[in-house]
């Protein structure tokens, strides 16, 4: 069991530039006139439109370090949550045989069966029960499953016992420092103007993984100064569960130095890093915490696009290409939506033409995989699929097939720009596909094809993430 626990940023809001032109731009001629060497941990840059500043995107990676344990006199019981632990591992071995011994079991009384003399007349029920009676794998495997038992009801008791128990406390500092990127820019090429991207709204996530033993959590709660945090968003939600944000009460700007906060260790989270002292180290590796706490930082920016172009499109055919790979999968989710986009062929339902004049094939593609995004997202609006009129990246969900695990691997990591522009239309989006009644009749009501002529200059939301690595 995994719980996801956020907290929102409040970073850079409503930035103003003093002329379209300063502000970042999607796509210009810029890269073609001045050269720049990209610091190893570069998620990438923006020009403006006039050339003339280049805005760093928060760094690829961040750092998360792990210090300081207070004492706790509960630590003299890791002899016995140890021991609890290897026992469940020992158990866990224990199950995978059994059952591939019961398998094996099933495969031959199958085969048996078939050629059994007793299936030819009415079989004996009292000579059955004498012959398995009598088999020693079926004895063998009714002990085993005895033993199991009993010790299920062992673990079951300490888990319960041990996992609301405080371990110590740990200072955990996370850093996304895209300032000292800056200044790695500057230092690798002399004379261009620097800026951060101005961030409008970064959301820092932690992953509290169990650990082994069933379900018995391994940190407790998650403190950081100045934030007013539920623990009910840290412990309470499963997978699948949209998670909504805590809000704070003082603003953080996280990409220009770090946050740090307070872990609370539970006694199974915290005992295999106790020495026979009852003492943990100063300081632990974060790989080793990596099982306990994942950690990341999404965040959304805005650039200018210039687009211009002409889209057709049906709605009704598009409902129907959505509703059956809905009804394959069982739900309607971002996967489904990333299909098709993305789909080289979309002549049933949208027809596209470039009115641009930029030179770039690439852009033409992109363009007219954002404006499918935005199309859908309208679609889905009418339906009450999307909160209608959100103009906000949607929260993000608890791991599990159909939530965020699917955009971290589809649409966020794209290396494509229509990817993050989709990441942010659609954001977490995980439903089942409308009722069947709204969907029909949307359907009927829609079966016509419409015409979009657009030339426009505007800012758009991108969505983007720093993954937090340990140092």
């Amino acid at each position: 069991m995994k719980t996801l626990f956020l907290i929102t940023l409040a970073l850079l809001v409503n930035t103003q530039w003093a002329t379209a032109s300063e502000a970042p731009a999607m796509f210009t001629d810029c890269a073609d006139r001045v050269h720049i060497r990209a610091p190893e941990n570069s998620a990438g840059y923006y020009f403006s439109e006039s050339c003339n500043t280049v805005y760093v995107l928060p760094p690829l990676r961040g750092d998360i370090e792990v210090s300081r344990p207070t004492r706790t006199t509960n630590t003299r019981l890791c002899s016995l949550v140890n021991t609890a632990i290897d026992s469940n591992k020992y158990y866990e071995k224990k199950v995978k045989k059994i059952n591939k011994k019961i398998e094996r079991l099933q495969r031959s009384q199958s085969s048996n069966n078939s050629l059994d003399p007793w299936t030819i007349g009415e079989p004996s029920d009292d000579l059955d029960d004498d012959l398995i009676a009598d088999d020693p794998v079926e004895e063998e495997i009714d002990r085993l499953n005895e033993k199991l038992r009993n010790a299920i009801k062992i673990l079951i008791a300490d888990n319960k016992e041990y996992s609301s128990i405080e371990g110590p406390k740990m200072t955990m500092t996370v850093l996304a420092d895209t300032m000292s990127l800056v200044e790695e820019f500057k230092r690798k090429n002399r004379g261009i103007n620097f800026q951060p991207m101005p961030i409008s709204k970064g959301v820092l996530s932690f992953i509290n993984s169990s650990t082994n033993t069933g379900e018995a959590k391994a940190a407790l709660s998650w403190g950081v100064a100045g934030l007013n945090v539920d623990s009910g968003f840290f412990t309470g939600l499963k997978p699948g569960d949209l998670a909504q944000p805590a809000v704070t009460t003082n603003s953080h700007v996280l990409f220009s130095g770090a946050v740090t906060g307070q872990v609370v260790l539970s006694l199974i989270g915290a005992c295999p890093f106790v020495d026979e002292s009852g003492s943990m180290p100063e300081a632990i590796d974060a790989r080793d915490m990596a099982g306990y706490l994942a950690t990341s930082v999404d965040y959304t920016y805005n650039v200018m696009v210039n687009r211009s172009y002409e889209a057709e499109y049906n709605l009704s055919e598009l409902f129907k290409r959505i509703q059956k790979q809905s009804r394959k999968g069982g739900f309607f989710s971002s996967k489904t939506i990333h299909s098709l986009v993305v789909e080289q062929n979309s002549e049933g339902w949208f027809k596209f033409k470039s009115l641009s004049e930029h030179p770039n094939h690439e852009f033409d593609a992109a363009l007219a995989q954002t404006v499918k995004a935005q199309l859908i997202a309208r679609a889905l609006q009418t339906i009450g699929a999307v909160p209608v009129g959100q103009n906000e990246a949607p929260g993000l969900l608890a791991p599990g097939e159909h939530g965020a695990t699917v955009i971290a691997d589809g649409l966020k990591k794209c290396p494509h720009i229509y990817c993050q522009a989709a990441g942010f239309v659609l954001g977490g989006l995980d439903a089942v596909f409308g009722s069947s009644s709204a969907v029909s009749n949307f359907i009927h009501t829609n079966n016509r094809w419409q015409k979009e002529t657009v030339s426009e200059s505007k800012m758009i939301p991108l969505m983007s993430q720093v993954a937090i690595v340990e140092n």
